[in-house]
Formats: C-alpha cells, sequence, structure tokens
C-alpha cells in the first residue's frame, strides 16, 4: 500500500482527516422537519383508523 501511495505522490493521512468541522454546531435542518412532521401525521391516521376499528369489533363473549 505504501508503495501505491509513494507512486502516486502522496502521503497516507490518517482517517478522518481533520478538518474545521465543529461537531457541536450541528443542526438537524429542514429535512428532519419535514419527515418528523410526515411521520406524526401517519401516526395520527394510524391512530384514528385503530380506534375506528375498535368500535366495530364485538367484545361480547358468544354461547355456543
Amino acid at each position: 500500500m505504501y508503495r501505491i501511495f509513494s507512486a502516486l505522490g502522496v502521503s497516507p493521512s490518517p482517517h478522518p482527516s481533520p478538518t474545521d468541522f465543529d461537531s457541536s454546531r450541528v443542526q438537524p435542518g429542514a429535512w428532519y422537519g419535514v419527515i418528523l412532521t410526515f411521520l406524526i401525521i401517519g401516526l395520527v391516521v394510524l391512530l384514528f383508523s385503530l380506534n375506528r376499528h375498535l368500535k366495530r369489533v364485538n367484545f361480547e363473549k358468544t354461547d355456543e
């Protein structure tokens, strides 16, 4: 591997390479809000559907 790097004239650097990236300032962004909104809407729809289906179920035991 060292021969490949030396032939290309590139010195191997450690991974990940040091950058000016500050990981404490990372924010979720707009896509997070869009995805979270769709997930919440989907959850509400599923809860209403579950409630509607549970109202149709007859829980009384029949004598057979």
